[in-house]
């Protein structure tokens, strides 16, 4: 009799498991995309696709690692929405800025130029806490052809350095900014 109930519970487990669409993330590695089409990612296995704006509701895509605590934001705007003289580097000044003021004590770690998507960017190390949680963050901000895109990737402090590589691999994954 115990055993038979041990069978029962084994198998209603397993059963909630695979009705629920194991969302414990895909198992291998996936390419998303934001809703129009344009622009796209590549997320490791284990990560998913966040489809109800959880993260950000303004985001052109967002994905999460839940597992590990690992979150991707991609946030995209048209050049053509800006006045002339509004300079890249004004806009990702006042983004950066946007992000930080969220936060308690945020900092800005290290700061580094380089090239994503063939197009240039800046990339940053943010440090910070939202009440009572403490995160780290590698910040993305990207000048393209015709788009300025910022894409946001982090994790709890003590995990960083742990998901940095899966971070840079994400934000290098970009397609369509030009």
């Amino acid at each position: 009799m115990r055993k038979n109930k041990f069978h029962i519970v084994s198998f209603l487990f397993l059963g909630t498991i695979l009705l629920s669409g194991c969302s414990f993330g895909s198992k291998v590695e996936q390419t998303i995309s934001s809703e129009d089409g344009l622009f796209s990612i590549t997320i490791p296995a284990g990560w998913t696709e966040i489809t109800n704006y959880a993260l950000n509701d303004v985001a052109d895509i967002q994905a999460q690692n839940r597992f590990r605590t690992r979150f991707v934001v991609v946030l995209v705007t048209d050049k053509e929405d800006f006045l002339e003289e509004y300079t890249f580097e004004e806009w990702k000044e006042y983004v950066m800025e946007s992000t930080l003021s969220g936060w308690d004590n945020g900092i800005i770690l290290s700061v580094m130029d380089t090239e994503i998507d063939g197009q240039p960017a800046k990339q940053y190390e943010l440090e910070g806490s939202i009440e009572p949680t403490r995160i780290k963050m590698l910040a993305t901000y990207i000048d393209g052809e015709n788009y300025l895109a910022q894409i946001l990737t982090w994790t709890l402090a003590s995990r960083y350095n742990a998901s940095v590589e899966e971070f840079r691999a994400i934000t290098n994954s970009i397609q369509g900014l030009n």
